[in-house]
């Protein structure tokens, strides 16, 4: 494998966990409502946006907390990010479609803005128990 597809593969920056473990670590992120935020990866005390790696973050999105989860650097695994996009369209009932041409933006970032914590935490135990056999 060259360096390129390494990098776009993502593998390595998942700490050699699988899947199922970044999902039960993210949800122990996740479950206090204060540690939850929308509109942002990552947010400090003062509620302003920082990097998920920041040491001030006190809150954090799905994406932020999958990020946390996955690895030290604050990077979502491409992969993760790919599987669990399509299992909340799939969750969710919606299909990837086009409007007027472009992809309409139906993905965890969406969803994290668009649903409550109570609905972040089914869905994300739903995927924990489909990850973790």
């Amino acid at each position: 494998m060259d360096l390129l597809t390494s990098l776009l593969d993502g593998a390595w920056l998942t700490d050699e966990q699988s899947l199922g473990q970044i999902l039960n670590k993210t949800i122990a992120i996740l479950e206090d409502p204060r540690r939850w935020t929308i509109e942002a990866q990552a947010r400090d005390q003062h509620n302003r946006k920082v990097h998920i790696d920041d040491p001030t973050a006190v809150s954090f999105s799905i994406e932020g907390a999958l990020a946390l989860a996955s690895n030290d650097i604050g990077v979502v695994p491409p992969p993760v990010l790919r599987i669990l996009d399509q299992e909340m369209l799939d969750y969710c009932g919606f299909e990837r479609r086009a409007v007027a041409g472009i992809m309409e933006e139906r993905d965890l970032g969406w969803y994290n803005d668009a649903y409550t914590h109570d609905d972040i935490l089914t869905f994300m135990r739903t995927m924990s128990a489909k990850y973790n056999p």
